[in-house]
């Protein structure tokens, strides 16, 4: 996780505690992150409620909170994260899993890094074909072979 996410999760974890502390007794330790007032259980349905209203909000087309997990894992994929690393981060136990899930993501990927290494070396490309190929303008041609000359 980044550094800016885990410190909001511990800043949301001591405001939690705080909370505990001032509820005393009437506080219920589930050892959760996300809880109701009172630190119970809160309802599965909560956390997508308010990802709803707040996509409704902002004007984001709301999807599922499940939709978040595989977007997640295909920004790890377009960044070049290797499959070994997504498939942690996802909790798979076998590397397959997160292969046959994503495998269009990683052919993506995988062309993507053609095209890149294409770009890089795209120079010794642009050497071999103004060689071979005339130029649109005489003038600019005769130039270049001057420059070369001397």
């Amino acid at each position: 996780m980044p550094v800016s996410i885990m410190n909001l999760l511990r800043q949301f974890k001591a405001e939690q505690e705080a909370e505990a502390e001032q509820l005393g007794t009437k506080w219920e330790d589930h050892d959760r992150l996300f809880t109701k007032w009172n630190g119970a259980p809160m309802n599965p349905q909560t956390p997508f409620e308010w990802l709803k209203g707040y996509c409704e909000r902002i004007g984001v087309p709301f999807k599922n909170i499940h939709s978040l997990r595989h977007l997640h894992a295909s920004l790890l994929i377009f960044e070049g994260v290797d499959v070994v690393a997504v498939s942690s981060d996802m909790g798979h136990s076998v590397v397959g899993t997160t292969l046959n899930l994503y495998s269009h993501m990683f052919q993506e990927a995988k062309a993507r890094n053609c095209d890149a290494i294409s770009n890089a070396l795209s120079f010794t490309n642009d050497i071999g074909t103004e060689e071979e190929s005339p130029a649109e303008d005489d003038t600019e041609a005769e130039t270049e072979q001057q420059v070369l000359a001397l």
